[in-house]
């Protein structure tokens, strides 16, 4: 039978508690271990002894009870002791002022009641006797430290007040200097061409600096020390304190750059205005206008200047927002333009019916126009000619457009062959069709060549011309008779002269493999060996392509003009009229219509020369 720990008393199995069954008996048991130490028991003795075992139900109450009494006890005693310590502190915090004031009684004593001053004013004494405080503002004043003095004065609420007020007015007329200035802010009435130069942002801190001294140094010492912007964020703040008065500064100028920049919407700039951290939309946009005013001096100096020799400036003509598809915004493009063609101006005098039969001699202004070419795609172009006929009965040259002549330009015409090219010879269903572009494209993983030149030509164009390189070795072995590329150049290079023995090779198989017929006569086509016809095809158009494209990279106006006919065949029989058009009206400006000088100027000002240096054909050095 089971018995209690502390009477003995027999514990029925329904009542018996095992001292760690549960938290209560843990606590209690922790209790007994306490007392059990307080009487002089080791503790990992009373530990091993009331730790386990049982205890009837009135033991287990009464540990209970005494461990619950216990908790409150040792809590009434902390309070106790806390408050006990919080008396005895205000006690000697009342103690060591009383004796600070003691001492400070006992040397006012020692030194005089108080400190006297004598002023002499229109030949009159009199006699002031100060506080302890404004004693020491009249002290330092006397011992001449300055230092002690504006401490001293600032200790007094009083002195302190009128000081503030001082500084505060300071300030307001720091801010009318600063608003006054014209090296502190900046104005949108004119151009400044000063504004954004170099040193632009430290000759304005320089100003503000020297126009608002106290303004910039309260600001000054309100930055952390080791800030490496601390021109930027001086300038900022008072850039937002001027822009409450209506005025901007430097720092609205750059914000308002930034944002313009990053395409940011009226909405930002209506936010951050609020703020005073930048300029409106429409003062942005007149900065703008600003700053690009007279960007295209350099195309208005090159009028007599040009030359294909020296390398070429690119100067960006801005922006117009018109829409070409409208007549009126095309017409006011062409204006705008027109402004850039050469001319001189003559007096000239004619006679000018009156009412009454006779005439009068009236001296108008004649303009004489230096046509330059216009170039754009075929739509363009014709859109010039669109506007030049509307305007055709407009009573001067500038408003008629005299100045310009419209040609079609490269680029678009490549695009245009190249998409004749593909609707001939490339085929997504060919890839079982060996020696087809696209057969050719899934062997050397092309992934980047698809259907549609226009949306990517440069991959397109250079795959056609790889495929083509590969045609013409090919083709060269075949005529040579050579294996392979190794036994080409071997039997060129053995030759006595390897220069003519390699231009022979060329013009043979020029004339057995190169050939347009395919695509001029219809009734050709399936009469032969359908695969050399294709390689032949995909030879001569590869080759017409790498001649274009050299042409236009050498500078070479004679040989684009050559390609120009062979795409007026191409065109026409393709069933790209409009581009056949201009093909022709190209080669009947240049041989029939314009003038020699302006046909050599629109045969070689299509040309742009990057880099600089003469063309590497022989005949046009």
């Amino acid at each position: 039978m089971n018995r209690c720990k502390f009477c003995v008393a027999p514990v029925l199995d329904s009542k018996k508690r095992r001292l760690l069954s549960s938290q209560e008996s843990e606590r209690n048991a922790a209790a007994l271990v306490d007392l059990a130490c307080e009487a002089g028991v080791a503790r990992n003795e009373a530990t091993k002894e009331y730790t386990t075992g049982y205890l009837c139900t009135k033991c287990f109450n009464s540990i209970g009870n005494f461990s619950a009494l216990k908790e409150k006890v040792g809590r009434l005693k902390g309070e106790f002791v806390s408050k006990l310590h919080e008396s005895l502190r205000s006690c000697d915090s009342a103690m060591t002022s009383e004796s600070k004031g003691t001492k400070r009684k006992a040397s006012t004593q020692q030194s005089g009641k108080a400190v006297k001053i004598v002023v002499t004013y229109k030949g009159r004494e009199r006699r002031y006797e100060l506080s302890s405080t404004r004693g020491a503002i009249a002290k330092s004043l006397g011992r001449n430290s300055k230092q002690a003095f504006a401490n001293h004065s600032f200790k007094s609420q009083a002195v302190r007040n009128h000081l503030l007020a001082r500084i505060h007015r300071t300030i307001r007329q720091e801010m009318k200097n600063i608003l006054t200035s014209r090296d502190c802010t900046v104005t949108l009435n004119e151009s400044n061409p000063g504004i954004f130069t170099s040193d632009a942002w430290e000759n304005q801190f320089t100003a503000l600096q020297h126009v608002a001294p106290v303004l910039t140094g309260i600001l000054n010492a309100s930055i952390p020390r080791n800030s490496s912007r601390r021109q930027c964020t001086m300038a900022s703040c008072i850039g937002i304190l001027v822009k409450s008065h209506g005025r901007s500064t430097l720092a609205h100028l750059f914000t308002s750059l930034i944002l313009y920049s990053g395409h940011a919407a009226k909405q930002v700039y209506a936010r951050l205005q609020k703020l005073g951290l930048c300029l409106s939309i429409n003062s942005t946009l007149k900065l703008i206008d600003i700053l690009g005013d007279d960007h295209d001096h350099l195309v208005k100096d090159w009028v007599t200047t040009l030359t294909t020799q020296t390398a070429s400036s690119n100067v960006p003509l801005g922006v117009l927002l018109k829409n070409e598809n409208v007549l009126n915004d095309m017409v006011d493009i062409l204006d705008e333009l027109h402004k850039y063609v050469p001319r001189t101006t003559t007096m000239q005098t004619i006679d000018v019916c009156t009412g009454g039969g006779g005439t009068t001699a009236v001296d108008i202004h004649v303009n004489t126009f230096s046509h330059i070419p216009l170039e754009g795609d075929q739509l363009t172009v014709a859109r010039i000619r669109g506007s030049q006929r509307v305007e055709f009965n407009a009573e001067n040259g500038d408003e008629r457009l005299e100045g310009f002549f419209p040609v079609i330009e490269d680029w678009h015409t490549k695009m245009c062959f190249m998409e004749v090219i593909w609707k001939r010879l490339y085929n997504s269903c060919s890839g079982m069709d060996a020696g087809t572009l696209f057969q050719l494209r899934e062997v050397i993983n092309r992934r980047n060549v698809i259907s549609d030149v226009t949306k990517d030509l440069t991959a397109c164009e250079e795959f056609m011309e790889l495929v083509t390189t590969a045609h013409v070795l090919t083709a060269a072995m075949h005529v040579a008779g050579a294996s392979n590329l190794t036994d080409l150049s071997s039997k060129i290079l053995s030759k006595e002269n390897p220069t003519a023995a390699a231009t022979s090779l060329v013009q043979t198989l020029c004339r057995q493999m190169v050939t347009i017929e395919f695509i001029m006569d219809k009734s050709t086509c399936g009469s032969g060996d359908r695969v050399v016809e294709y390689a032949m095809e995909t030879l001569s158009l590869g080759l017409l392509l790498l001649e274009f494209k050299d042409s236009i990279r050498e500078g070479d106006g004679y040989r684009v003009l050559r390609c120009w006919k062979y795409f007026l065949l191409i065109f026409r029989a393709t069933q790209h009229k409009n581009y056949c058009i201009e093909a022709l009206n190209l080669l009947m400006q240049y041989y029939y219509i314009l003038p020699q000088r302006y046909a050599e100027q629109m045969l070689w000002g299509r040309f742009v020369n990057s880099e600089g240096g003469p063309c590497r054909a022989e005949y046009l050095r």
